[in-house]
């Protein structure tokens, strides 16, 4: 095998075991290979794909976020007790992602600002809100009866496909275009590859790092509002263990 087989083979390892594995299940299993499957795959790999997107941002910046899971917790919680106050579907919804952008930042703060390293800040972030998503209701779920929030982000169809693969289709596109074809995308990949050349290079890191910890925290929130959505609840330990 030449170097530049070599070399793509090493590069690409993770979609050729992938590509493996897809067809030795197209081969030995005689019905996945089905638009049924498919839907069913994508359907219930939603919710993480949809945490992903933010995190690689994270995570070509050098970082990590911990806190994912507990703000997908807390965000159903926070969704279902709006809806539960009659605040309009749509309403509920900004306002989370608000909340998940605002909890972002937080963490982008004290990262960058305060020199502490992302892994203690987001594994403080996780205690913190997996902690309030226990108290505000005591531990109870809160039911949610809201048809429209339900067929949003996790019933509905359009085209007939499905509302969480159409949420992680668009994410997906949004994610890759912002990381690929804009400005902020490159200055991401210089932030993580040196940090230090960067800043020489007029690259302003801390809010590359900020702004990549916003959008963690939003997909973060709109993976709590799917959680939800599915469970037809706001349960404070919807997003255990997705981190």
């Amino acid at each position: 095998m030449s170097a530049s087989a070599m070399n793509f083979f090493r590069d690409h390892i993770t979609y050729v075991i992938f590509l493996a594995i897809t067809l030795y299940f197209v081969l030995f299993a005689p019905h996945f290979a089905s638009v049924s499957t498919a839907s069913a795959v994508l359907r219930i790999t939603a919710i993480v794909s949809v945490m992903a997107i933010g995190m690689t941002y994270v995570i070509i910046c050098g970082e990590i976020d911990l806190s994912v899971g507990s703000v997908a917790s807390f965000s159903g919680m926070i969704g279902a007790l709006l809806l539960d106050q009659s605040v309009p579907t749509y309403v509920a919804a900004l306002l989370v992602l608000g909340a998940g952008a605002a909890i972002g930042a937080v963490s982008g703060v004290l990262v960058t600002k305060l020199r502490i390293p992302s892994f203690l800040v987001t594994l403080g972030m996780l205690s913190i809100f997996s902690g309030l998503a226990l108290t505000i209701t005591g531990t109870r779920p809160v039911s949610i009866v809201d048809d429209d929030f339900s067929n949003l982000f996790w019933n509905g169809s359009f085209l007939g496909i499905q509302a969480p693969i159409w949420w992680t289709i668009v994410l997906t596109a949004v994610g890759y275009y912002l990381l690929h074809q804009m400005p902020y995308g490159r200055r991401v990949y210089a932030t993580g590859g040196n940090a230090v050349a960067a800043r020489f290079s007029g690259v302003r890191t801390d809010g590359v790092k900020i702004f990549a910890f916003v959008l963690s925290g939003m997909t973060a929130s709109l993976a709590g509002l799917m959680l939800a959505a599915r469970s037809t609840a706001g349960n404070p330990s919807l997003g255990a263990g997705l981190e």
